[in-house]
């Protein structure tokens, strides 16, 4: 069976770019949403700060405690997982294709 892929490269209006890699027959969508930030460029005085914002992400918001936000991803059987590394820092979402516009608007609030 021949598995059809779509890809797309989008440059949005704050020069980030968005790269798709669609295959409709899967009822899944991931997502990676990655900045080229990490520990490497800390200056020393705020050495672990990376690790610290990507740990906290999901941690809570202004809008949303992190029970609320632990819920809404368990609520979908979906998975969210923020992370600071060494050269990059981000968050990652998978969901099923139903509930990833929910689930899209929770990491947006992180």
């Amino acid at each position: 069976m021949l598995i059809e892929q779509t890809t797309h490269r989008i440059v949005l209006p704050n020069g980030c770019v968005a790269l798709c890699a669609e295959q409709s027959n899967l009822p899944v969508v991931a997502m990676y949403a990655i900045v080229a930030y990490g520990s490497r460029y800390e200056p020393e005085a705020q050495a672990g700060l990376a690790s610290l914002v990507g740990d906290l992400l999901d941690e809570g918001t202004p809008t949303r405690t992190a029970q609320d936000i632990a819920l809404a991803i368990e609520a979908t059987g979906g998975r969210l997982n923020a992370f600071g590394g060494y050269a990059r820092s981000g968050l990652s979402l998978t969901a099923l294709r139903d509930d990833f516009p929910h689930l899209l608007t929770v990491a947006a609030d992180l």
